[in-house]
């Protein structure tokens, strides 16, 4: 007897952006480890992209053109070359997260995706080598409410 197996299709893209960053004590509350103080100084970085997107059995999601629109997005509201930014790698990946639905043209693909709910992981390097990673996934565990005073288990989906 043969098993039968559940799976997901996704796709994935990659793209590199030149960028220039800092570490800027103000925005991350601490300055950098005597080790690294060189990082509180604007340098540049080939930023690799890696997005993972569940598209379902309809492909409804066309990946170069994501690619494409990915790193419009990137190069214009994230990293844009002409200026220092202070954010790190995985604040890059959770902008970008959070404004893809609202600056991706979704005419250029003529369908009406939710790509934030879409995108399963985003992972955003500093050339090629030490990388941030956002993994998004269903949260099913189940939340304590406090009904009275008492605490109740209540399942949020």
């Amino acid at each position: 007897m043969s098993k039968r197996y559940k799976y997901t299709t996704a796709i994935k893209v990659r793209f590199q952006v030149e960028g220039i960053h800092r570490w800027d004590p103000k925005h991350v509350g601490v300055p950098a480890p005597a080790a690294v103080k060189f990082l509180e100084q604007p340098h540049r970085h080939m930023f690799h992209w890696e997005i993972i997107l569940n598209i379902g059995a309809a492909r409804d999601i066309e990946f170069i053109a994501f690619k494409r629109e990915a790193k419009a997005i990137v190069e214009q509201f994230i990293t844009p070359i002409d200026k220092c930014v202070s954010i790190s790698c995985e604040e890059m990946a959770q902008l970008f997260h959070q404004h893809v639905n609202k600056h991706l043209n979704q005419e250029s693909q003529n369908v009406s995706v939710d790509y934030q709910d879409a995108i399963t992981q985003i992972e955003v390097s500093e050339d090629g080598e030490n990388a941030a990673i956002l993994a998004f996934f269903e949260d099913t565990s189940p939340r304590v409410k406090m009904i009275n005073g008492s605490s109740r288990m209540s399942t949020t989906f």
